[in-house]
């Protein structure tokens, strides 16, 4: 009597078929987690990054007033010193190239949030949204209300 031993080409196929649905599975969902993490982690940047200049105007840093251009063309965001833009730069931040920078409608109208002495308050309030490129669904609006306070919206 013979005993074949190993495998079949068919039970490699099979085992290799399963393992790839197994895998895709798995891979998908990771996906869409890493892109989620980057939008919401991109909007927090911009969020932070708003809210530093205004910390900055509020603690009179320098004696100025501090502000942020928000740079559609580059997607990214500048952080600066002085009543208008180009000021002094201050820090620049480069969106995540998975994001885009869009949809700014500040209430005085261009790209510029300025905040105010001492109150922290702006004329340039509004919003933006930040889009992941990926999936034009996913956004996330970052308001800016007249008293200075930043949040992305739920």
């Amino acid at each position: 009597m013979m005993f074949k031993r190993g495998f079949s080409l068919l039970e490699m196929l099979i085992v290799i078929a399963i393992m790839t649905i197994i895998l895709a599975v798995i891979i998908i969902p990771l996906s869409s987690l890493r892109n989620r993490q980057a939008l919401n982690s991109g909007a927090e940047e911009l969020v932070s990054l708003i809210s530093q200049a205004r910390s900055k105007t509020i603690a009179a840093v320098a004696g100025a007033n501090h502000g942020v251009h928000l740079n559609v063309d580059d997607n990214k965001a500048e952080l600066f010193q002085g009543d208008s833009y180009p000021g002094t730069t201050i820090q620049i931040l480069a969106i995540n190239p998975a994001l885009t920078l869009s949809d700014i409608s500040l209430d005085s109208g261009g790209d510029d949030i300025i905040f105010e002495k001492i109150s922290g308050t702006t004329g340039q309030f509004g919003s933006l949204t930040l889009t992941l490129n990926s999936d034009s669904t996913q956004e996330r609006v970052i308001i800016i209300e007249p008293t200075g306070v930043v949040y992305v919206r739920q």
